[in-house]
């Protein structure tokens, strides 16, 4: 409504300039056909000629002189207006540079007393929604930040409370394998299978809190040079007995000088995961490639498997997700983590697979 009514009042002072100038120009039109029309008329009733005309001209000087003053009185008004619009004008420009400012220093104006500022014309309105605005944000912010930290303690304290009696378990079923009265086969079998599950269970509270960590945003990844040769060569020692187990064997395509900005830590999990689960469907051969151009840098993770069914694919990252060839041990989360790990770094991957040629996964850090 304020709003409405400041357009209306400006709209307002321009017809009015505009009406004033068309009247003085009006006039001014008047007063010269006036002026013709009553010399004209002199002319014909005395029959005057150019020696006895000079009252004629007496009177068309008088008309001059409100001629000249109407022409003065539309410069005066045409001033007035060209003054006090450019005055109005700076006004204007000057409050709207200062709400500008507020928007940008939006992080510096935190303490400042909001209540304070109050004004009762439409900018002073604004300004005073902005500061409220801001006020509001902060308390959210300030209060999400408390929650985060919050919600981070309270996993850091599960996974805290899990490990140690999954620790426990795993050292006692370690001295039963090892204990010479243990000498039944269904028993160690059993056992076995006891410290094979509580393995699972200690990878998957570890990686829970890891995705639980990324969600909240409770930790901060680094952004370090890395190598990529570094990189990969570290993951194949993360998979190495894997390799064996699985009787398989991986191929690298990559320049030592390629790297990227990053977290290494997190970025060798992410990497290990994705290569995992390729050594997992691959037939023999796993594939490693890296390129490097001027939008990102790109890892390439190929494997020579059955590959994914196309509704199956898009439910890859999806956190707990099996497939349908996926291993009986799997939890799902391996890729989803990372995902969220590589997105996380404004990157992001991507999956293309063909029925019995294998699966293809492309990871694409930006620069």
């Amino acid at each position: 409504m304020k709003n409405k009514k400041y357009l209306n009042y400006n709209v307002l002072i321009k017809l009015t300039a505009i009406f004033v100038i068309a009247m003085c120009i009006g006039i001014i039109i008047i007063f010269k056909f006036i002026n013709k029309s009553n010399i004209d008329k002199i002319f014909n009733k005395y029959n005057l000629n150019m020696e006895e005309t000079v009252t004629i001209y007496e009177i068309e000087k008088e008309n001059d002189i409100y001629i000249v003053l109407t022409i003065l009185a539309i410069i005066f008004i045409s001033g007035m207006y060209i003054i006090l619009t450019y005055f109005a004008k700076r006004k204007l420009n000057n409050q709207l540079k200062e709400i500008s400012n507020i928007v940008i220093h939006i992080k510096e104006i935190k303490n400042q007393n909001i209540l304070n500022q109050v004004d009762t014309n439409l900018l002073g309105s604004m300004k005073n929604e902005i500061f409220q605005t801001v006020k509001r944000l902060h308390e959210y912010t300030d209060n999400l930040n408390k929650d985060r930290k919050l919600l981070s303690e309270y996993l850091s304290d599960i996974a805290h409370q899990l490990r140690t009696p999954l620790l426990s378990m795993s050292i006692s079923t370690d001295i039963l394998l090892q204990s010479d009265e243990l000498q039944l086969i269904k028993d160690r079998n059993m056992i076995c299978n006891i410290s094979n599950q509580l393995d699972q269970m200690q990878w998957l509270v570890d990686n829970l809190l890891k995705m639980a960590q990324l969600d909240t945003k409770a930790i901060t990844l680094k952004k370090d040079r890395i190598s990529m040769h570094k990189l990969i060569n570290t993951v194949i020692q993360n998979v190495e007995i894997l390799l064996e187990i699985y009787n398989r064997e991986i191929t690298v395509m990559l320049d030592n000088n390629i790297s990227y900005i990053g977290d290494f830590k997190w970025n060798v999990e992410a990497i290990t995961n994705i290569v995992k689960n390729s050594i997992e469907h691959s037939k023999k051969r796993i594939l490693i490639k890296c390129k490097d151009n001027a939008l990102y840098t790109e890892i390439i993770i190929e494997d020579d498997g059955n590959g994914i069914k196309e509704e199956e694919l898009i439910h890859v990252f999806d956190r707990f997700y099996k497939g349908k060839n996926s291993d009986k041990d799997s939890f799902g989360i391996g890729l989803a983590l990372s995902k969220k790990i590589i997105e996380y770094q404004q990157g992001n991957i991507l999956v293309e697979s063909e029925i019995n040629k294998g699966t293809k996964f492309l990871i694409r850090y930006y620069k």
